[in-house]
């Protein structure tokens, strides 16, 4: 990773995932000599409109604490999308904005995803019901797997043992009695954005980022195809999108070497 001297960084966790997904980021970019805080996320669900304050706010503290200094972004997932309306909203506070496989709108219901198209019948009346019901029906270690399957380019390479980890994870997850319900909601609520229109829609806001932003994508991502990413490179003023062959919707997890090398690339061009 590039030195950090001492330079505040900030992460945003994905969909369904909390600030512990990021926790070998964080480290390694303490390592590097960078100061880096998480977003205070336990479990990405849950209404956008009421998570982006809280996440602002740790920001602007970060911010404040590292002597006013503006904020590398990091954001995979959900987080990316996260990351381009704090970029959007309060450029005084972002240095530079780095998203890894973000939610762009895309409504066509192709099948070239992990995830099935006919998620889009969601946004009818009555099918959340159906949708939690089938959720919880799913074990936790098969959520596991279809989780590495969905986001890994290569899953055979994920050990039990990290199946196991996963297993577990989603067995607490479970027990908690608003888990199937807000994970539905998040979803339903995240494809209804794709038909918001206005100042809060996608071209608006990708459109108000001035931060240089560096969008990360891999060509074997089953839950956001990469073909998004051309959609987010004519949206956002000054990106640059680099694509990793094979890789699934974690690039930075299916190749660590290559992310820590494109991230030392971009912070030294941008400074």
């Amino acid at each position: 990773l590039p030195a950090g001297r001492g330079r505040p960084v900030f992460l945003i966790p994905g969909y369904m995932a909390g600030d512990a997904s990021l926790a070998p980021m964080a480290k390694a970019l303490r390592a590097a000599g960078w100061k880096p805080e998480r977003a205070g996320v336990r479990l990405n669900v849950g209404c956008a409109n009421e998570m982006v304050g809280p996440i602002e706010a740790r920001l602007a503290a970060h911010v404040a604490a590292n002597g006013g200094q503006k904020a590398f972004i990091i954001g995979q997932s959900r987080g990316g999308t996260f990351g381009r309306w704090l970029a959007a909203r309060r450029p005084d506070l972002v240095r530079t904005l780095t998203v890894i496989s973000p939610a762009v709108p895309d409504l066509r219901l192709t099948r070239d995803r992990g995830a099935d198209a006919r998620l889009g019948l969601l946004l009818l009346p009555g099918a959340a019901k159906v949708a939690v019901d089938q959720l919880a029906a799913i074990g936790p270690l098969d959520r596991a797997r279809g989780l590495g399957d969905v986001c890994f380019g290569h899953p055979e390479s994920i050990s039990d043992t990290d199946y196991q980890a996963l297993a577990f994870e989603h067995r607490w997850r479970a027990a908690l009695p608003w888990t199937h319900g807000a994970t539905v909601a998040t979803l339903r609520a995240l494809m209804a954005g794709y038909l918001r229109r206005g100042s809060l829609s996608f071209a608006a806001t990708a459109a108000q980022v001035e931060a240089p932003t560096l969008v990360v994508w891999g060509t074997r991502d089953r839950m956001i195809p990469a073909r998004h990413a051309i959609r987010a490179q004519e949206s956002i003023p000054e990106c640059h999108v680099e694509l990793f062959k094979g890789a699934g919707h974690f690039p930075h997890l299916d190749d660590p070497d290559r992310f820590a090398a494109l991230v030392r690339e971009f912070v030294g061009e941008t400074d």
